[in-house]
């Protein structure tokens, strides 16, 4: 009997299976990375809201103790750098937020 090895078709099936195999590798692969991606992007909407809610109704508070108190700020200047320093803080913990619950 012939060892089927020597059989050149034999040897382009063998070389085809190793390509088919790595290339459905990269596809599983890809298909991952596409998954971790959607993963940490609902980490990221979650987290954001979240911070976001929690960042306005602090601000609200802030504006709204101005009423009540007297400090001696300029209105405008008052209300916008609560407003925009909440938000700033609200995207850096949501950010780090994220990143401490992503996959790894």
């Amino acid at each position: 009997m012939a060892d089927h090895r020597q059989n050149p078709t034999y040897r382009a099936a063998s070389s085809e299976r190793g390509t088919s195999s790595d290339r459905s590798n990269s596809v599983i692969q890809e298909r991952l990375r596409s998954a971790r991606r959607r993963v940490i992007a609902g980490h990221l909407g979650i987290s954001l809201s979240v911070a976001v809610f929690v960042g306005l109704v602090v601000a609200t508070i802030a504006i709204g103790l101005r009423g009540m108190f007297v400090i001696e700020v300029d209105d405008t200047l008052w209300r916008s750098g609560w407003i925009i320093g909440s938000l700033f803080v609200a995207f850096v913990a949501a950010g780090i937020a994220t990143y401490l619950k992503m996959p790894s």
